[in-house]
């Protein structure tokens, strides 16, 4: 049984990794795609 919870968590901890070197195509390509909101808006102000 505790082999199966490791086995679990060991696949959760892959998957984790994995998804953070995949680039994700529905967010937005401006700022460092965290979704931190750290882009930088380029327009000229008025």
């Amino acid at each position: 049984m505790q082999y199966i919870i490791i086995f679990i968590l060991f696949v959760g901890a892959v998957y984790f990794v994995v998804r953070s070197f995949i680039p994700n195509k529905n967010k937005p390509k401006a700022g460092c795609g965290k979704g931190c909101g750290c882009d930088v808006d380029l327009s000229p102000k008025k």
